[in-house]
Parts: C-alpha cells; sequence; structure tokens
C-alpha cells in the first residue's frame, strides 16, 4: 500500500500482521517494516497500539530534537521498544546531543558504516 492514510484500521493491522509472518515464515533473518506517515496521524497513531505483537524493535526517524524526544516519549507510553533515533535530526551535532533518550542517535554515516547492525540480532524492527 502506498500510503496508510484513510486505509481500513483492522484491514491495516491485518496486512501488517500478514506481511511480518510471510517474511519470518519465508526464513527472513530481520523484517523491516517501515510506517512513513508521522506518528500523530491518525491511522499511525490507532497503528501504535498494535504495533507490539509484531515488532521487537523501533527506530524513529525526526527532523528536528524537539520531535525526535516526543516521539520517543510517545512510542514508550505505547509500551513499544525504541531502540535508535535517525533522521534530519543527526546534521546537528548540538541536536544530536540533545536527545537524551537512552537511546542511540544515528547519522547516515553511522548506518553506512553499519551502526544498525547490531539492532538487529534477529529481530523484527520497524521504522517509524
Amino acid at each position: 500500500m502506498p500510503s496508510t492514510f484513510g486505509y481500513p484500521r483492522e484491514q491495516l493491522k491485518s496486512t501488517m500482521r500478514a506481511i511480518s509472518h510471510e517474511l519470518a515464515g519465508a526464513g527472513a533473518d530481520a523484517v523491516v517494516l517501515e510506517i512513513a506517515d508521522g506518528i500523530l496521524q491518525a491511522e499511525t497513531a490507532w497503528l501504535l497500539e498494535h504495533l507490539s505483537v509484531v515488532a521487537e524493535a523501533i527506530k524513529i526517524t525526526a527532523v528536528d530534537s524537539l520531535s525526535a524526544c516526543h516521539g520517543v516519549q510517545i512510542l514508550r507510553e505505547h509500551r513499544l521498544p525504541v531502540r535508535a533515533v535517525t533522521g534530519l535530526v543527526t546534521r546537528s551535532p548540538l541536536a544530536s546531543r540533545e536527545i537524551q533518550m537512552g537511546v542511540p542517535v544515528l547519522s547516515p554515516a553511522d548506518l553506512i558504516a553499519g551502526g544498525a547492525l547490531g539492532l538487529l540480532s534477529r529481530q523484527q524492527e520497524v521504522y517509524v
């Protein structure tokens, strides 16, 4: 599906589960699901309540430190396992230091160097 916007919620949940289970059943070591809409968008906010059944790790992408901190807080309120922060926020060393959330902050250079590989360790992941 190109977007979750307007997608029927129960169908969204069953599609997410089906994709994850199909790939895991086919022997995938890691399944990465990307949810491109913001976590405050209605369908994505609803979906957060159902991610725990398929996600063992969450990486959040943010544009600035305030978005990163608030996003991590929202994900933790849903008891979701946030493992890293990445995105445009990492372009600023100051903004990267401002994110004091107990999770790694991965810049593009970190990702190119394999910084996310240690977070994969046979987990199903979701990028938010």
